[in-house]
């Protein structure tokens, strides 16, 4: 598990300084446009002078600091959203852009970092000039050194992070006409002599782009940082990059990693050990604008280090390409990427040296059924500062281009791409992937986009038809609608320059009248591993023929609904508001159905503020928080999850603070594997806990987790969306009704969940799948463990019991599922049905657990 998105850290040792000039009294508007000459800062009063995309979270009283290019949002001394709750850091970032372009904001967190999981808590957030006489505006934030909760509350000990109690004072400065905002941070220690490696965090968005390392590309990690820092969007539709302010960041090989809490590198210069009462500071500059190289450049003129430029146009066949990567490599290391412009070029200022540029144009290869010009929407931003993203998934806006298909050159000239039409005649959503026959062609990975999970480029529609560019060649083509549909497949040949036409047909495969096919635990841009914003990941959902989507993301309550109707997918989708409570050490949990609030993070419990002595106080904790309606689920039991944790074998418990039955749902099948988790299953529901089994792709990327096949079918009494409600939800999983699946469908002519009275228990059982998902046999088990075995997709049992029990079916299948999901054979699992032979409650076949003393 990572802390965020994506995490850089770098530290410049600098001095600092301040300006007495205030306007902090002064209100003044913040969403007028500037001219080159003019800088504003004051507090934020209305909408309109918010920034919307991603990871967007400002609100009305934080403060706002912009010119004619960029504008960032400093957050008050509230408490925020994500894992960095503390005021006073950069909380959004954006270029300013057209009338009518939603903002791009990739911005989790900004801090300054007196040392590895220190921030500061701000006591003030001040306006010092507002820039109305001109020149720079400048804000002032000043508080205390303070850890970070979830550090000490994630690994259950208060001193993980060691209070230096520190006074802090950081001055954001912005120059009209720049790219770059200046910041400097002092820190002085008040009780104690101080230790510490000052330095910089970046948290930005994992959904929607990647780090960028001088000398190493893309996504290379921090551990070879030689100058500078930044983060470039899959879209190129915004940068980031964080600099010092001299021309080279040196490694002296001091580094922090905590592996199990971060997912990137985190690196620090020398520490500084300061006696009470002394002072330090550094300075250096944040900086975002269309491209890298547009803020490497301005980098460079602001330390006056010598430079040369290089420009130039990318051309194709069918002339000039905007939106291109161009990589600009120094001295054969790539340094900063530039991209094209409307007309095609580029252009960058970088060190002396042998330079040479090489293009990607191949696009991140998904391709979501968006009108042109939307852009992502945050779940914790303001709904006044979120409008123009959803006025754009459905009407569309000015288009930030984004060239797609057209391949890597080592010249300035690349390929047109060819095109694929996909129809669907039943107008519904679908996803396409164009999979490839020979290896990826790409080459290195750092500076060339290579295309996960072995296809060439993915796409879901959400209205029966999708168009795609892609490389030219030979392909196999994909079109499906997930386990309920049947797919069509063929090998297919686009050309550069032109459009091949592909027709499908998804029939229905089965009826599942009564029954609604959810995926109980799925991630996306709330969650710090999310790898696909919200919006996308519900037309994921719809293209796969999931009908509720779980918004179980880590430690947030993100509300997908507002998105569901200007999306187009209110007929075929529903979507259920969630949270997984996410600790390190004592397993991950899903909570819902819940309701968003007003609190930060959409009214998450930080259960790292909370050191609890046991599982069951946390489980408490847990429904207290969230109220006494709210199911938890168990998640990945077996394998980073409850039972590990607890030390479980069968019957006993080794490590009794860490367990806790106090649960009514369990995931046996997680993103395709359940022969652990069903042992854990039957063995809990031996000793007397009913428990509610589910299927969850636990996906957090585009494609991963077998998103359609991998889910629960849920007994809510109809088929149809439309008719769904979330008391059919709750009605079905407190009846015990679902059946986990890996393809298949099960009807029974007793309901799961139901208790039968009496000795004699008679079960019809058929197995229901696409022709792709075969099943060959039907499998009972009677208290955990197979009874009988029946040939074919049909069986009848009559069973005969002197003692109370639970049977559960299984259908199974031998052959994989590939293509579409290779690997994975057909399966299912129905929930438990009781037989209570003397009609006097149902009794467990085992005794209780047994704990360790």
């Amino acid at each position: 598990m990572n802390l965020k998105h994506t995490l850089f850290v770098g530290a410049f040792l600098l001095g600092c300084g301040g300006d007495p000039d205030s306007d902090h009294e002064k209100v003044i508007p913040l969403d007028e446009v500037l001219g080159s000459d003019e800088a504003r800062a004051g507090v934020i009063q209305k909408g309109t002078e918010l920034i919307g995309g991603i990871s967007a979270e400002g609100r009305l009283g934080d403060v706002k600091i912009y010119n004619d290019r960029v504008r960032f949002v400093i957050q008050g001394t509230r408490e925020g959203d994500f894992y960095l709750p503390q005021g006073g850091a950069l909380v959004d970032a954006d270029m300013v852009r057209p009338e009518g372009q939603p903002g791009r904001d990739a911005v989790d967190e900004w801090h300054g970092m007196p040392g590895l999981g220190r921030v500061m808590d701000p006591t003030s957030v001040e306006v010092v000039r507002a820039g109305l006489r001109g020149g720079d505006a400048v804000v002032r934030v000043v508080g205390i050194e303070s850890p970070i909760d979830f550090l000490n509350g994630a690994l259950e000990a208060e001193s993980v992070v060691p209070d230096l109690t520190m006074e802090m004072e950081t001055e954001y400065r912005l120059s009209p006409g720049s790219w770059l905002l200046e910041v400097t941070t002092t820190v002085r220690p008040v009780a104690r002599d101080a230790a510490f490696a000052p330095g910089d965090m970046l948290l930005a968005s994992d959904d929607a782009g990647e780090a960028w390392t001088p000398g190493l590309g893309v996504g290379a990690g921090m551990g070879a940082l030689r100058s500078w820092t930044g983060w470039t969007s899959d879209r190129d539709d915004v940068a980031l990059a964080m600099f010092p302010d001299t021309a080279t960041l040196g490694n002296d090989g001091h580094f922090a990693l905590l592996e199990d809490l971060l997912e990137s590198a985190t690196l620090f210069r020398d520490t500084v050990s300061l006696d009470l009462g002394e002072s330090a500071g550094w300075t250096r500059w944040y900086g975002v604008g269309p491209d890298l190289a547009t803020l490497s450049g301005a980098w460079l003129e602001a330390i006056g280090e010598a430079s040369q430029v290089v420009a130039g146009e990318v051309t194709a066949p069918d002339g000039s390409v905007a939106g291109a990567r161009v990589i600009v490599w120094v001295d054969d290391e790539p340094y900063t990427v530039a991209v094209t412009s409307a007309e095609g070029s580029f252009e960058a200022a970088v060190p002396m040296g042998e330079v040479r540029t090489t293009v990607d144009a191949r696009g991140d290869g998904w391709t979501y059924d968006h009108p042109e010009g939307s852009a992502q929407w945050s779940s914790y931003g303001t709904r006044e500062g979120g409008d123009a993203s959803l006025v754009a998934y459905a009407q569309g806006a000015a288009v930030v281009p984004s060239a797609e298909g057209r391949g890597y050159s080592e010249t300035l000239e690349v390929s047109e791409a060819a095109t694929l039409d996909v129809r669907v005649d039943d107008d519904l959503p679908f996803e396409v992937r164009v999979q490839f026959l020979e290896d990826d062609p790409s080459t290195d990975g750092r500076w060339v986009r290579p295309r996960a999970s072995g296809v060439a480029g993915v796409g879901w529609s959400r209205d029966g038809q999708m168009t795609m560019a892609v490389e030219g060649g030979t392909y196999q083509v994909v079109v499906h609608r997930g386990q309920r549909f049947e797919r069509q497949v063929e090998t297919v040949t686009v050309e550069a320059g032109k459009t091949t036409q592909m027709n499908a047909i998804l029939d229905e495969a089965f009826d599942h009248a009564g029954w609604i096919l959810g995926d109980p635990h799925v991630h996306a841009a709330p969650s710090p591993d999310g790898h696909v914003g919200m919006a996308d990941r519900l037309l994921t959902m719809a293209g796969t023929g999931v009908q509720v989507h779980f918004g179980t993301d880590h430690d947030g309550v993100a509300d997908y609904r507002p998105l569901l109707e200007p999306l187009g997918l209110s007929d075929v989708l529903a979507s259920v508001v969630a949270t997984e409570v996410s600790p390190v050490l004592r397993g991950h949990t899903n909570v819902y159905p819940l309701q968003p609030t007003e609190g930060p993070s959409g009214g998450a419990w930080l259960w790292y503020r909370t050191l609890v002595p046991d599982t069951a106080t946390h489980y408490a904790n847990i429904q207290e928080n969230f109220g006494p309606d709210a199911f938890i689920q168990v998640n990945h039991p077996v394998g980073t999850g409850l039972a590990d944790f607890a030390n479980w074998s069968e019957g006993y418990i080794g490590k009794p603070d860490f367990w806790s039955d106090d649960f009514t749902i369990m995931e046996v099948n997680n993103g395709g594997s359940w022969e652990r988790n069903y042992a854990f299953f039957a063995d809990v529901v031996n000793r007397g806990k009913k428990v509610v089994p589910v299927g969850v792709s636990d996906a957090h990327g585009p494609v991963s987790g077998g998103l359609g096949v991998n889910a629960t079918w849920f007994g809510v009494g109809t088929d149809e969306v439309t008719a769904y409600s979330e008391d059919r939800l709750r009605e079905a999983i407190q009846a015990g009704r679902t059946i986990v699946s890996r393809g298949v469908f099960l009807t029974l002519s007793v309901e799961p969940g139901q208790t039968v009275m009496g000795h004699e228990l008679v079960l019809d059982v058929q197995a229901h799948s696409a022709s792709w998902a075969g099943v060959d046999r039907l499998v009972l088990h009677r208290n955990g463990q197979a009874f009988e075995t029946v040939e074919g997709t049909e069986a009848r049992w009559v069973i005969e019991q002197d003692e109370d029990a639970w049977f559960v079916v299984m259908a199974e299948g031998d052959s994989t599922m590939s293509p579409t999901y290779g690997g994975l054979t057909p399966w299912a699992m129905t929930a438990p049905i009781y037989l209570d032979v003397a009609g006097d409650g149902w009794d467990a076949p085992l005794g209780p657990m047994t704990f360790a003393d």
